[in-house]
């Protein structure tokens, strides 16, 4: 999905979820922040198991049928789109406070959509294992505050999160080609923290 395919399912849930805030992760919002052109899915976040079986109820009422857990797909002419949710959190990562606080707003429709912020959005990448994930880690690299990412990676760790924590995510930038020195930081840390 390009920005316009983006855009215009955004308005299309908006539209149908009046009033639900949703956050926005991965490469959805990477699009829209111009940091690549396309994405397979949308991936969201809800704040809430109920707004979660509201999201679920209205994605099939527009034509998305469920083929996973909280995965959905629609195919257009030409054209599929999927859309990932789960409530509070996302690959068994929660959504802190602090994510939420750094999260933009924008107005989809009728629906508050919450992008999250860059630093986020690669941390939550880093931690996929997969391969694929590699170039938008490598794409964020560039637009990041590493003290932000540390800190969040440091605080999934205290959370129990292993697999967000800064040695981890060492080994995903290492591997997406990020500066040495950031690595260092996040290597050095995870030593710590132990």
């Amino acid at each position: 999905m390009d920005r316009v395919s983006v855009e215009r399912l955004l308005v299309e849930l908006g539209e149908a979820l009046p009033g639900m805030t949703l956050y926005m992760l991965g490469g959805g919002v990477m699009v829209l922040r111009e940091l690549k052109e396309d994405t397979v899915d949308l991936d969201f976040m809800a704040e809430s198991n109920e707004d979660l079986r509201e999201a679920r109820r209205v994605l099939k009422s527009i034509g998305f049928r469920e083929y996973e857990a909280q995965r959905f797909e629609r195919r257009r002419v030409g054209d599929r789109e999927r859309v990932d949710i789960d409530a509070g959190g996302f690959l068994g990562m929660p959504l802190t406070g602090e994510m939420r606080s750094r999260a933009e707003l924008r107005r989809f429709g009728a629906a508050d959509v919450m992008l999250l912020s860059d630093e986020d959005v690669l941390l939550f990448k880093a931690v996929t294992g997969r391969y694929k994930d590699l170039g938008d880690v490598r794409a964020l690299s560039g637009t990041v505050y590493w003290d932000v990412v540390l800190e969040e990676s440091l605080r999934m760790k205290r959370m129990g999160v292993a697999k967000a924590s800064p040695g981890i995510v060492a080994i995903t930038l290492r591997h997406a080609g990020v500066d040495d020195a950031v690595v260092r930081r996040f290597e050095s840390a995870g030593k710590q923290s132990s």
